[in-house]
Order: C-alpha cells, then sequence, then structure tokens
C-alpha cells in the first residue's frame, strides 16, 4: 500500500507506506582495513546491500524531500525457523524476540533512507519484530513515515507515566 499527501510541509500530511521483500538486517558494525598506511573503515557488505535496498524501494514511493520532524514505524519480519513450523504453532506472525534486534534493524532503514531525510528527524514511532507466517519463504520490512505525530498528553498517557487529567 503505496499513499501520500504532500504539499507545504508545515502543513499537509506525508503519509507513506511501503514494503521491502527482504530479509530484514541489522546494521553491521564499520570494519577497519589498513591500506597503503591508511586505515579506510567501510560498512559490511550485507548493511550496505540492505541500505540500498531500502533506497530503491523508497525511491518507488512519491516520497518528497522531508525538513520536518517525523514518526517512522517499522514492522522487521524474517523468515520462521523450522523449530517453529510444527502444527502445533500459530500460522500467523508471531513476536520474534530474537537477532537481528530491533533497533538495529531500525538503523539500516533510516540509513537506507538518508538521501530523503536526516535520521535526526525521526522524533517518533516503533518497531515491531515478528516471525513470518508459515508459509513465507522470505522475510520482508513494512515502513510507514508520517508527519503526524502524537501530542504530548497522548504519548504520556499511552505510557502510562501521566494521565489525561494530571496533564491539563
Amino acid at each position: 500500500m503505496n499513499s501520500v499527501t504532500s504539499g507545504s510541509l508545515f502543513t499537509d500530511l506525508i503519509d507513506v507506506t511501503f514494503t521491502i521483500e527482504a530479509e530484514p538486517v541489522a546494521k553491521g558494525r564499520p570494519r577497519a582495513r589498513v591500506f597503503n598506511g591508511r586505515v579506510h573503515l567501510y560498512t559490511p557488505p550485507k548493511t550496505k546491500y540492505f541500505e540500498q535496498r531500502v533506497h530503491r524501494a523508497a525511491e518507488r514511493v512519491p516520497l518528497p524531500q522531508i525538513g520536518v520532524p517525523l514518526r517512522v514505524d517499522i514492522v522487521a519480519i524474517c523468515k520462521r525457523p523450522k523449530r517453529l513450523c510444527r502444527k502445533k504453532d500459530p500460522n500467523s506472525l508471531i513476536y520474534r524476540p530474537s537477532k537481528p534486534d530491533g533497533d538495529n534493524v531500525r538503523k539500516a532503514i533510516l540509513d537506507g533512507l538518508s538521501n530523503f531525510f536526516d535520521d535526526k528527524q525521526v522524533v517518533s514511532g516503533e518497531t515491531v519484530c515478528l516471525y513470518a507466517e508459515k508459509d513465507r519463504d522470505i522475510g520482508r520490512c513494512v515502513i510507514r513515515i508520517t508527519t503526524k505525530l502524537e501530542t504530548e498528553e497522548e504519548i504520556l498517557t499511552r505510557l502510562d507515566l501521566l494521565s489525561a487529567s494530571e496533564y491539563q
């Protein structure tokens, strides 16, 4: 599902959702090598390739250059391991409490989107890590980018840090 509404950056809503049909990859640590007596740092090839896939997927949707605070939600769905494909296991999506961890997948995705916006503009969002349905052979990432942000009151209430009556 791809949708976007754009116009004036400060008044109109931008809401884009797109899917990358690839196994989520965590942001790898920078690697170093010595070449001609100098140290060169580089991103691991697997991470670099995943970031390029994210960038290409984002190019296919009408995603304008964005200069305002954003919310980025990510659903990282990995292929289900054989140990979770028994008859008694549910066929639907299930939570994945294992590697790659959600914050590093988030870093890789935000780095792949760096041509569209700076990751410091991302002020909110969730990353949910799941295993795919039993019949899916490959993982995927669903990414939603929006300028629609929750109010401070909604955030504090949702996190149960402050009831709505205390905020007023």
